[in-house]
Protein backbone atom coordinates (compact mmCIF):
# COMPACT_ATOMS: atom_id res chain seq x y z
CA UNK A 1 0.00 0.00 0.00
CA UNK A 2 2.83 2.39 0.84
CA UNK A 3 4.42 1.92 -2.62
CA UNK A 4 1.07 2.61 -4.25
CA UNK A 5 0.69 5.91 -2.34
CA UNK A 6 4.22 7.00 -3.19
CA UNK A 7 3.61 6.24 -6.87
CA UNK A 8 0.22 7.98 -6.76
CA UNK A 9 1.65 11.18 -5.25
CA UNK A 10 4.60 11.12 -7.66
CA UNK A 11 2.20 11.01 -10.62
CA UNK A 12 -0.03 13.84 -9.42
CA UNK A 13 2.90 16.12 -8.63
CA UNK A 14 4.75 15.60 -11.91
CA UNK A 15 4.74 18.63 -14.20
CA UNK A 16 2.78 18.34 -17.42
CA UNK A 17 4.68 17.63 -20.59
CA UNK A 18 3.54 20.78 -22.34
CA UNK A 19 4.98 23.73 -24.17
CA UNK A 20 6.07 26.30 -21.59
CA UNK A 21 4.75 29.21 -23.66
CA UNK A 22 2.26 29.74 -26.47
CA UNK A 23 3.62 30.26 -30.00
CA UNK A 24 5.13 33.67 -30.62
CA UNK A 25 4.71 36.28 -31.84
CA UNK A 26 1.03 36.04 -30.88
CA UNK A 27 -1.41 38.90 -31.36
CA UNK A 28 -4.41 39.00 -29.03
CA UNK A 29 -7.40 41.33 -29.28
CA UNK A 30 -10.95 41.83 -28.11
CA UNK A 31 -13.99 43.87 -29.02
CA UNK A 32 -16.50 45.96 -27.06
CA UNK A 33 -14.35 47.44 -25.63
CA UNK A 34 -11.61 47.24 -28.25
CA UNK A 35 -8.16 46.28 -26.98
CA UNK A 36 -5.07 44.38 -28.13
CA UNK A 37 -1.57 43.26 -27.17
CA UNK A 38 1.22 41.30 -28.84
CA UNK A 39 3.30 38.61 -27.11
CA UNK A 40 6.89 38.71 -28.26
CA UNK A 41 10.11 39.26 -26.36
CA UNK A 42 9.95 40.63 -22.84
CA UNK A 43 7.62 43.64 -23.28
CA UNK A 44 4.16 44.26 -24.70
CA UNK A 45 1.68 47.11 -24.61
CA UNK A 46 -2.04 47.04 -23.98
CA UNK A 47 -3.63 49.18 -26.67
CA UNK A 48 -7.11 50.67 -26.40
CA UNK A 49 -8.81 53.51 -28.25
CA UNK A 50 -9.38 55.25 -24.89
CA UNK A 51 -5.85 56.47 -24.33
CA UNK A 52 -2.15 55.86 -24.73
CA UNK A 53 -0.74 52.35 -24.87
CA UNK A 54 0.06 50.85 -21.46
CA UNK A 55 3.50 49.17 -21.42
CA UNK A 56 3.51 45.76 -19.72
CA UNK A 57 6.56 43.62 -18.95
CA UNK A 58 6.22 39.97 -19.90
CA UNK A 59 7.74 38.31 -16.86
CA UNK A 60 6.57 34.70 -16.80
CA UNK A 61 4.86 32.03 -18.86
CA UNK A 62 3.35 29.05 -17.10
CA UNK A 63 1.82 26.01 -18.81
CA UNK A 64 -1.25 24.46 -17.21
CA UNK A 65 -0.26 21.32 -15.34
CA UNK A 66 -3.42 19.41 -16.13
CA UNK A 67 -4.26 20.54 -19.67
CA UNK A 68 -2.25 20.86 -22.86
CA UNK A 69 -2.63 24.05 -24.86
CA UNK A 70 -3.30 26.40 -21.93
CA UNK A 71 -0.94 28.99 -20.47
CA UNK A 72 -0.93 31.89 -18.05
CA UNK A 73 1.24 34.89 -18.84
CA UNK A 74 2.28 37.48 -16.25
CA UNK A 75 2.06 40.96 -17.77
CA UNK A 76 3.13 43.32 -15.01
CA UNK A 77 0.15 43.44 -12.65
CA UNK A 78 -2.10 41.81 -15.25
CA UNK A 79 -2.46 38.14 -16.13
CA UNK A 80 -3.51 36.67 -19.45
CA UNK A 81 -4.80 33.11 -19.76
CA UNK A 82 -4.44 31.76 -23.29
CA UNK A 83 -6.19 28.58 -24.43
CA UNK A 84 -5.70 26.68 -27.67
CA UNK A 85 -9.33 26.50 -28.82
CA UNK A 86 -11.42 27.95 -31.61
CA UNK A 87 -12.41 31.52 -30.83
CA UNK A 88 -14.70 34.03 -32.54
CA UNK A 89 -14.32 37.76 -32.05
CA UNK A 90 -18.08 38.24 -32.27
CA UNK A 91 -17.85 40.86 -35.00
CA UNK A 92 -16.50 39.03 -38.03
CA UNK A 93 -16.76 35.58 -39.53
CA UNK A 94 -13.13 34.91 -38.64
CA UNK A 95 -12.17 32.03 -36.38
CA UNK A 96 -8.96 32.24 -34.37
CA UNK A 97 -6.96 29.29 -32.97
CA UNK A 98 -6.62 30.71 -29.42
CA UNK A 99 -8.87 32.40 -26.86
CA UNK A 100 -7.58 34.80 -24.20
CA UNK A 101 -8.84 36.18 -20.92
CA UNK A 102 -6.97 39.25 -19.71
CA UNK A 103 -7.37 40.16 -16.04
CA UNK A 104 -6.21 43.62 -14.93
CA UNK A 105 -6.86 45.57 -11.73
CA UNK A 106 -9.71 47.43 -13.38
CA UNK A 107 -11.41 44.75 -15.50
CA UNK A 108 -11.51 41.33 -17.07
CA UNK A 109 -11.47 41.21 -20.87
CA UNK A 110 -12.05 38.31 -23.27
CA UNK A 111 -10.78 37.97 -26.81
CA UNK A 112 -8.99 35.86 -29.37
CA UNK A 113 -5.38 35.37 -30.48
CA UNK A 114 -3.59 34.36 -33.65
CA UNK A 115 0.06 33.62 -34.37
CA UNK A 116 1.66 36.05 -36.76
CA UNK A 117 2.75 34.81 -40.15
CA UNK A 118 6.53 34.71 -40.63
Amino acid sequence: MRHFLIAFFAVITMPALAEEAPPQPLTCAGTEPFWSFRLSGDMTALSTPDGPDIPLPISQYRAAQNRNGEWSVSLGEAIAVIRQETCSDGMSDNDYPYSVTLVTRERTLSGCCRPEEP
